[in-house]
């Protein structure tokens, strides 16, 4: 996420990629059973959030309308009843949960079963796109491999959406086998979830904007223990050409496997780490190559864009603790410079430790705060291989709201919060930066309202101004300043700029407004952009 230096202040153009006002997710199958599924949300905001929670009307096996309020410094749980999850067969449901709210929050989903834990973030309607590809892995035993590979797509309007499968991938569905290709029609909010051995490589088009899940049912991998793993698909657009991988400190003795996976034919990947430099090239798009990570990390290189997923093995950490799991690798410039995630609780669960792994440049490794606190530079941070980022880890935090953030310019940070237990293991991004924003997916909200990313369209961030008029109307010589300018202020809620022909080379106009400024409508305004204050 692209900011300016002033702490707290963030480009509504340039959000957090997990914090919005809409979101749409459906649970994948997991093979164990007997507990709740469960949604953590919390908020930066705050004011108290009124979020609403809901099922498509009328089509549900399970009817949900529910609203409450979600509040800041707290993470606020709410159970959805297991029937909402998905069989372990290729089905079209209704099994969809809406989440909508009047001002931004942050959403996790969690299957938390016994021994079989996973949590996923999920990615607001307008950072969702048309266009994925699927990563998992075939399970060990038995044999033949258990067939619970799973991809779980929802279309956020009626249309289209094509599944192209790698050579030797079939899927039954509907008392037909399909190769090759297969196209299923799908209504609003209709849920297509696709089981086979191994769904990694599938290409997922639609001719609609779509939401899209990866995983396994009940993977088995190195041991006879299993665990569920399911994590939301970034766009195929957001996807880049480098990647790092990083150790955690408490895997250092534990194999780590990283999937590579290709988006076009005829793609040349290099991976580098230490003293070891070698090339591997991926012929088909969905092609993949796997690696043992070593305990130095690794940087990946490639000339076409990729996806890289890093799975753990089972009793992944000392032969006993932990469980299969995956996560998706950091692109170096997708990364955003503060995150705000909530921590599942452990009650009722296995779990009984959380770690949160830490990515940061290297040259701002002393400004990096969790829960607004310095982190010692000096005490765990190490380099990652070949690259210009460092890895860290804060062992057994907290349930609830934490922060991740920098009080460096325009630093880069990545995070992963991952569950620990006997037998038991989850691991998530904490959010990821997807690109510009696309046109929200507006489910239940009036238009008029104009608070962060609810809107109707892309550029409403810019060329316009709230129709009250500011508090404080001043120039500056640069729009950091004006940023400063607005922390001076409680009542600063939104602040807008635009150049200042009169004054010097980075001057601005800067306007600051009170949060009446952003409940009402907007006025055109060429040349300004908007910006709305998180602290």
């Amino acid at each position: 996420m692209v900011i300016y230096s002033a702490h707290g202040l963030y480009m509504l153009k340039d959000r957090l990629d997990n914090v919005g006002t809409d979101f749409v997710l459906m649970f994948m199958n997991q093979k164990k059973s007997g507990l709740p599924l469960q949604l953590f949300l919390t908020t930066p905001i705050t004011a108290p959030v009124t979020v609403k929670i809901q099922t498509p009307e009328d089509l549900s096996l399970v009817q949900i309308d529910m609203t409450l309020k979600v509040y800041n410094n707290n993470t606020t749980n709410v159970v959805i009843p297991e029937i909402l999850k998905s069989e372990l067969k290729s089905e079209k449901t209704y099994k969809s949960i809406l989440v909508t709210s009047d001002d931004v929050i942050v959403l996790f989903a969690s299957n938390m079963q016994f021994k079989s834990t996973d949590s996923c973030v999920v990615y607001p309607t307008d950072t969702l796109s048309n266009e994925y590809i699927a990563v998992s892995r075939e399970s060990d035993t038995p044999n033949p491999a258990f067939i619970g590979s799973n991809i779980g797509v929802v279309a956020l309007e009626v249309g289209v959406v094509s599944f192209y499968l790698p050579t030797n991938i079939s899927v039954l569905f509907d008392s037909s086998t399909y190769t090759g290709e297969m196209h299923i029609t799908l209504n609003k909010y209709e849920v297509f979830h696709l089981v086979t051995t191994d769904v990694t490589g599938i290409l997922i088009k639609a001719n609609i904007t779509v939401a899209a899940f990866s995983g396994h049912s009940f993977l088995k991998f190195g041991d006879t223990s299993g665990d569920h793993m399911e994590v939301m698909l970034p766009p195929l657009k957001s996807l880049g050409r480098q990647y790092m991988v990083v150790k955690k400190p408490s895997y250092q003795h534990t194999p780590e496997l990283i999937r590579v996976v290709s988006t076009a034919e005829l793609t040349n990947i290099n991976i580098s780490y230490n003293s070891s430099n070698y090339g591997v090239e991926l012929q088909g798009m969905g092609a993949y190559y796997d690696f043992d990570l070593p305990i130095t990390g690794a940087l990946i290189n490639s000339d076409k864009a990729i996806l890289v997923a890093q799975i753990s093995t089972s009793r992944c950490i000392d032969g006993v603790v932990g469980d299969s799991s995956m996560s998706l690798a950091f692109h170096p410039d997708y990364l955003s410079s503060e995150y705000i995630f909530g921590v599942p609780v452990k009650q009722g669960t296995n779990l009984h430790q959380y770690n949160l792994l830490i990515i940061a440049e290297t040259k701002y490794i002393m400004n990096v705060l969790f829960d607004n606190i310095h982190l010692d530079p000096l005490a765990s941070w190490v380099s990652i291989s070949n690259s210009e980022f460092s890895v860290a880890e804060i062992e057994d935090i907290t349930e609830g709201e934490h922060t991740l953030s920098s009080d460096g310019p325009e630093a880069k940070l990545a995070g992963i919060v991952h569950g620990i237990g006997n037998g038991e293991h989850f691991q998530a991004a904490i959010g990821r930066y997807l690109g510009v924003p696309r046109d929200q997916i507006n489910t239940s909200k009036d238009d008029n309202t104009d608070r962060l990313r609810q809107t109707t369209s892309v550029q409403r961030f810019q060329d316009y101004l709230p129709s009250e008029p500011p508090f404080h109307n001043t120039t500056k010589g640069s729009p950091i300043m004006c940023l400063a300018l607005c922390l001076e202020y409680s009542a600063c809620y939104l602040l807008a700029t635009k150049p200042y022909l009169g004054g010097a080379t980075d001057s601005v106009i800067c306007l600051l407004y009170t949060t009446v400024g952003a409940s009402g409508r907007l006025r055109s305004e060429h040349g300004y952009t908007l910006y709305r204050r998180f602290a």
